[in-house]
């Protein structure tokens, strides 16, 4: 029986992503499990009932919904009720039973939240209905001290826009259009492999170090997009 097991979780996750992310982690050894609750009272007996008999509980993410589109003066309002919802609710629910099973278990753990970057970097349509992934991830870092005691560390990934996902390629490509001529800001799509292996990295046991640290996955679309030349004189 394999000693590490990641619990995977959250709400509209991609298979693309999710072969991946199977794939990544079964080759590093782990066991890897799904939960799929949604009301706080189910969770936490769902990972009592999946990390049962002398399994463990190694690791934990968490993964956002991709962003929902929405302005803030085209009555939308359900669209950011929605997503405080789905993703702030619903995370912070899984990740408290998450963290009083690793400290029942006295062995600590890795948390990750897999965000999007449009929840830290304004964008024209999507940032309005992501930003309950950046608020999730505040609540994450305001617990890093009650558990670092128990040596569980709980990190961020915000990653970038998907080549598979319909209305995030309509939006890139539009925006490679808009600025052909400056070339800024950078628009790279991110892969699922790419995802998964950083999710590995900030899930790995032997590395202490990373504690409510926050990870861009945009190949530069955070800091480019604040970067405009000036004309040579």
């Amino acid at each position: 029986m394999s000693q590490k097991t990641i619990l995977i979780a959250g709400h509209e996750v991609e298979s693309v992503l999710m072969s991946a992310l199977i794939k990544h982690y079964s080759r590093q050894g782990y066991d890897v499990l799904f939960g799929e609750c949604c009301e706080p009272q189910s969770i936490a007996k769902e990972i009592e009932d999946l990390i049962s008999g002398n399994r463990s509980l190694s690791a934990f993410l968490y993964i956002s919904p991709p962003p929902r589109q929405g302005k803030m003066l085209d009555d939308d309002a359900d669209v950011i009720n929605a997503t405080m919802n789905d993703c702030l609710e619903r995370g912070l629910w899984w990740i408290q039973a998450v963290s009083k099973k690793m400290i029942a278990q006295g062995t600590g753990g890795r948390i990750v939240t897999l965000a999007h970057i449009a929840a830290l970097v304004p964008t024209e349509r999507f940032s309005y209905g992501a930003a309950s992934q950046l608020a999730l991830m505040n609540l994450c870092r305001s617990a890093i001290q009650e558990l670092a005691p128990y040596n569980i560390k709980i990190n961020t990934i915000f990653r970038g826009f998907s080549h598979t996902h319909p209305l995030e390629h309509e939006f890139v490509e539009q925006l490679k259009v808009l600025h052909k001529d400056d070339g800024i800001p950078l628009l790279e799509y991110t892969s699922p492999e790419d995802i998964a292996s950083t999710c590995y990295l900030l899930t790995d046991p032997q590395i202490n170090s990373f504690n409510g640290a926050m990870i861009t996955m945009d190949s530069g679309f955070y800091v480019t997009r604040k970067i405009r030349y000036l004309s040579e004189i």
